[in-house]
C-alpha cells in the first residue's frame, strides 16, 4: 500500500511536470512572436520560411561568438588551475597509501590525473596554445582522459569515480567550443557508469546518474548562453 506521503509526492511530481511543460511552451510561444513580429513586413509562405528558419538557425553575431571564444580560452586556463589544485590534494591522498605499499582506491584516477596536470602545466605556462581553433581539440583531449578511468574502473568505486570527476567535467564542458562534444563526452562516462551499475530505473544508482548528468549538461549549457 502506497504511504500517504508518497501519493502526495507523486501528485506534486505530475502537478510541477505539467507547469514545467507550460512554462516551456509559454517560453516557446513568446519568442515565436518575437521573431514573427520582427518579420512583419514579409508575407505568406517567406514570412513563414523566414520564421522557421530562424528558429532552426538563429542568427549569430561573428563579433559575439569570436569574444565568446576568447572567453573560452581563458575559461579552459582557470578550469586547468583549479583542476591542478584538485589533482594536487588527490594526490597527496593517493601517496599516503602508496608509501604505505598499498594501491589508492580508483587508482585510475590518478594516472588519468598525472596526464591531465601535465597539460594543465604546459596551457598555463604557454596560455597562446589555447587558441579557439583548438579549444575542441583540447576539450575532447582533457574529457578522454578523465573518461578513460571509466573504462576499467570496477562496480565498487564507479559512483566514486564519478562523483570525484563531476566538477571538472562541468568547468571542462564550459571550454568546448561545440556543444556536441561535451553532450558526447559525458553520455558516454554515464553510459560505462550505468552499465556497472544496471539499466533499472528503480535503482537509486541508476537514477542518480541521469540525475547528474542532466544537471551537468543543463548547467554547462545555460552557463554557456550566459
Amino acid at each position: 500500500m502506497v504511504a500517504p506521503v508518497d501519493t502526495a509526492l507523486l501528485v506534486c511530481i505530475f502537478m510541477l511536470q505539467l507547469l514545467t511543460a507550460v512554462k516551456v511552451l509559454v517560453v516557446l510561444a513568446q519568442y515565436a512572436l518575437k521573431i514573427w513580429s520582427a518579420r512583419t513586413k514579409l508575407t505568406g509562405g517567406r514570412a513563414l520560411c523566414t520564421w522557421i528558419g530562424q528558429l532552426v538557425w538563429p542568427v549569430t553575431n561573428r563579433k559575439v561568438i569570436e569574444k565568446f571564444h576568447s572567453l573560452q580560452c581563458q575559461l579552459l586556463i582557470k578550469a586547468l588551475q583549479v583542476t591542478m589544485v584538485m589533482a594536487c590534494i588527490r594526490f597527496a591522498f593517493a601517496q599516503t597509501y602508496l608509501l604505505a605499499g598499498e594501491r589508492p582506491p580508483v587508482h585510475s584516477l590518478d594516472l588519468a590525473l598525472v596526464a591531465v596536470h601535465f597539460i594543465g602545466l604546459i596551457l598555463t605556462q604557454f596560455p597562446a596554445l589555447a587558441r579557439p581553433r583548438c579549444l575542441d581539440l583540447w576539450y575532447i583531449l582533457l574529457q578522454g582522459l578523465l573518461v578513460a578511468p571509466f573504462f576499467v574502473v570496477g562496480r565498487r568505486h564507479v559512483i566514486t569515480l564519478s562523483n570525484w570527476t563531476f566538477v571538472l567535467r562541468v568547468m571542462l564542458g564550459l571550454s568546448a567550443k561545440h556543444g556536441c562534444f561535451v553532450v558526447l563526452g559525458n553520455a558516454v562516462a554515464s553510459v560505462l557508469v550505468m552499465r556497472l551499475v544496471g539499466f533499472n530505473s528503480q535503482s537509486a544508482l541508476f537514477t542518480g546518474e541521469v540525475t547528474k548528468l542532466s544537471f551537468l549538461l543543463l548547467a554547462v549549457f545555460s552557463i554557456r548562453q550566459l
